[in-house]
């Protein structure tokens, strides 16, 4: 897929906050706008980046070390690639199973 600067789909980088606190600890603060402009639960994001980073992140999206925001933003990036985007068309607009582009079935989120 091509990079077009004014392809309508956008969605923000991811925003850290790192603290000291117990070791390090790393707290995603815009995971509710990414969630809303990908259209699926946050809790779904959750579960993959605890899967990915092999660490429980909790339901205020903080988990142990220190993460670069680019790290944790090229996990995001391969959720959507993997379970948003139509296999068909590549339209992320795939919230209910079915692509609003095309009208083919989709992938589930996890």
């Amino acid at each position: 897929m091509d990079i077009d600067p004014f392809y309508r789909y956008k969605r923000e980088l991811v925003q850290v906050i790192h603290t000291r606190k117990k070791g390090g600890q790393t707290q995603i603060v815009n995971i509710q706008s990414i969630a809303h402009s990908i259209d699926r639960d946050p809790s779904i994001l959750r579960k993959y980046l605890s899967k990915k980073l092999g660490m429980a992140v909790s339901k205020t999206f903080v988990f142990s070390g220190t993460h670069r925001a680019g790290v944790i933003d090229d996990i995001i990036e391969e959720y959507i690639e993997k379970h948003v985007l139509c296999r068909v068309c590549y339209n992320p607009e795939t919230g209910g199973g079915v692509c609003k582009a095309c009208g083919k079935a989709c992938r589930k989120s996890l």
